[in-house]
């Protein structure tokens, strides 16, 4: 890639043209002499961009350059498309031209005398044609350094912009992968998931107890300062290393979409996933899901089948006190049928659990259905 070429337009320079030859002789880069009109219609300089030469100097007598000033800067500035002030204003007065014109194109300005140490005004020309080619070229270079780095910066920006939306949208279609539509509760996917977690964790507490040998100041702890409505059953060993789960059932669902139409059984669905997620009935780190159709399961961590029955009776009594509308003014109330199973500690899967909650709940709808059965109490 050619460096540059220096533009020489004669329009009232033809005195110098002595100077001129040599500069084309000395020159590291090309010269071409023209007129101010041939240069603007030969549209030379998109040619020569088009062969690589992105860079030029233009010489032009100073008075020829203030007539034609806007018809060269116009074409010079379509053709780079950028601000271009690469001008050498030729000054022929040899009263110092330089002090006379300090205007905006004033540190441009070289003055010729003809006729008077050509080599040498060749010479200076010629360098200082050079110095502004090199400045160009690093003017060149700092505007595409700031420019692509301004690009990577924005580049990043927006990178990382989509990233965080991406990443929001993830974590938005996971949340709505494992959330029930219809109840707004965990479908059955996420609820074998945080029963897996349960079983793990609660097979570690488990190895932690057998493991440990608690001091005896410790053995019977107690918290005098806070006091609970309801204090829980048991030792602190009825808690730690177990957990329970609730297996629900809504009572003749079916009869109820007979009767009253599948509209009013998915408002008795969604009403059920409604008092899942009330905190008077369920503590923080208790799970729900809807297990399928009409069957719901609560996992309730370090928890006892025993303990359990404190939230199975509150959530019984506060659904069954529903009302529901059908058509017609229909009014109609449901009632639950709920099996509870604690984890033992050879359950080596998930189904071990639900199953026997499972069981029980059965045992509670062949018995009269709108009951609380524990499968600890009586099948073992």
């Amino acid at each position: 890639m050619q460096k540059g070429i220096i533009f020489i337009l004669e329009d009232s320079l033809n005195e110098f043209m002595d100077i001129f030859e040599v500069l084309a002789k000395i020159a590291s880069t090309p010269v071409q002499i023209m007129s101010c009109d041939d240069f603007i219609n030969s549209n030379c300089i998109n040619e020569l961009q088009k062969s690589g030469i992105l860079r030029s100097i233009i010489i032009i007598e100073e008075t020829s350059f203030k007539s034609n000033s806007k018809r060269i800067s116009d074409y010079v500035k379509s053709s780079y498309k950028f601000t271009f002030s690469n001008y050498i204003l030729i000054n022929t007065s040899n009263s110092g031209g330089k002090e006379k014109n300090q205007g905006l194109y004033s540190e441009n300005h070289f003055n010729l005398c003809s006729g008077h140490e050509i080599d040498l005004q060749a010479n200076n020309l010629n360098f200082y044609a050079n110095l502004l080619l090199k400045n160009s070229t690093l003017t060149d270079r700092l505007s595409s350094y700031i420019s692509d780095s301004f690009k990577v910066v924005v580049y990043s920006e927006l990178i990382s912009k989509k990233n965080k939306e991406i990443e929001i949208l993830n974590k938005e279609l996971e949340k709505k992968n494992r959330i029930d539509n219809l109840t707004n509760i965990y479908n059955r996917s996420a609820l074998f998931d945080f029963l897996e977690q349960e079983r793990k964790r609660t097979t570690r507490d488990l190895w932690r107890l057998e493991n440990s040998v608690l001091p005896k100041e410790a053995q019977n702890i107690t918290n005098k300062d806070r006091k609970f409505d309801h204090e829980p059953i048991g030792s602190i060993l009825d808690h730690f290393g177990t957990f329970s789960i609730l297996m629900i059932d809504l009572d003749h669902f079916k009869t109820i979409n007979d009767t009253y139409g599948h509209l009013a059984g998915d408002s008795v669905l969604k009403a059920l996933g409604k008092l899942f997620l009330d905190k008077e009935i369920l503590r923080e780190n208790d799970i729900a899901g809807r297990f399928g159709g009409e069957e719901f399961i609560i996992i309730l961590p370090e928890t006892n089948s025993n303990n359990a029955l404190g939230p199975s009776i509150r959530l019984a009594e506060r659904f069954s006190q529903i009302k529901f509308e059908g058509p017609e003014n229909a009014v109609f109330s449901v009632t639950l049928s709920i099996g509870i199973s604690e984890f033992h500690s050879q359950d080596k899967k998930c189904e071990d659990i639900i199953a026997r909650a499972d069981k029980a709940l059965y045992y509670a709808k062949e018995h009269g259905r709108n009951q609380i059965v524990l499968y600890e109490k009586v099948f073992l």
